[in-house]
Protein backbone atom coordinates (compact mmCIF):
# COMPACT_ATOMS: atom_id res chain seq x y z
CA UNK A 1 0.00 0.00 0.00
CA UNK A 2 1.55 2.98 -1.00
CA UNK A 3 -1.07 5.84 0.13
CA UNK A 4 -4.56 5.12 1.84
CA UNK A 5 -3.36 3.94 5.48
CA UNK A 6 -6.05 6.83 6.88
CA UNK A 7 -8.90 5.25 4.97
CA UNK A 8 -7.78 1.81 5.98
CA UNK A 9 -7.36 2.73 9.33
CA UNK A 10 -10.63 4.63 9.64
CA UNK A 11 -12.42 1.61 7.99
CA UNK A 12 -11.25 -0.93 10.19
CA UNK A 13 -12.18 1.55 13.42
CA UNK A 14 -15.51 1.36 12.08
CA UNK A 15 -15.32 -1.74 10.53
CA UNK A 16 -18.88 -2.86 12.29
CA UNK A 17 -20.41 -0.67 10.45
CA UNK A 18 -19.48 -1.31 6.85
CA UNK A 19 -21.92 -3.25 4.75
CA UNK A 20 -22.42 -4.67 1.38
CA UNK A 21 -23.11 -1.45 0.42
CA UNK A 22 -20.16 0.26 0.63
CA UNK A 23 -18.35 1.01 -2.48
CA UNK A 24 -14.51 2.26 -2.70
CA UNK A 25 -12.65 3.74 -5.62
CA UNK A 26 -9.29 2.41 -5.58
CA UNK A 27 -6.35 2.31 -7.91
CA UNK A 28 -4.51 -0.89 -8.50
CA UNK A 29 -0.90 -0.37 -10.23
CA UNK A 30 1.94 -3.36 -9.27
CA UNK A 31 5.22 -2.66 -9.39
CA UNK A 32 6.72 -6.32 -9.08
CA UNK A 33 9.02 -5.08 -6.47
CA UNK A 34 10.25 -2.32 -8.37
CA UNK A 35 11.45 0.13 -5.54
CA UNK A 36 12.32 2.85 -7.39
CA UNK A 37 8.73 2.63 -9.39
CA UNK A 38 7.27 2.75 -5.80
CA UNK A 39 9.31 5.26 -4.86
CA UNK A 40 8.33 7.65 -7.55
CA UNK A 41 4.57 6.76 -6.90
CA UNK A 42 4.47 7.22 -3.75
CA UNK A 43 6.02 10.70 -4.37
CA UNK A 44 4.16 11.93 -6.91
CA UNK A 45 0.49 10.49 -6.29
CA UNK A 46 0.08 12.35 -2.80
CA UNK A 47 -1.81 14.99 -3.56
CA UNK A 48 -3.66 15.12 0.09
CA UNK A 49 -0.45 15.65 2.31
CA UNK A 50 3.02 17.05 1.31
CA UNK A 51 5.83 14.74 1.65
CA UNK A 52 9.36 15.65 2.09
CA UNK A 53 12.20 13.24 2.15
CA UNK A 54 12.38 12.83 5.04
CA UNK A 55 9.17 11.32 5.84
CA UNK A 56 10.49 7.99 3.42
CA UNK A 57 13.36 7.58 5.37
CA UNK A 58 11.41 5.57 8.18
CA UNK A 59 11.05 2.72 5.74
CA UNK A 60 14.87 2.41 5.03
CA UNK A 61 16.63 -0.76 5.84
CA UNK A 62 18.66 0.91 8.60
CA UNK A 63 16.32 2.61 10.56
CA UNK A 64 13.69 -0.46 10.31
CA UNK A 65 16.98 -2.60 11.19
CA UNK A 66 17.23 0.51 14.76
CA UNK A 67 13.30 -0.17 15.99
Amino acid sequence: MVNGAQSLTSLMAEKSKITDDLKILVKLIETKGDTALSQRITTNSNNQNAIKARDLKSNHNTTVRLN
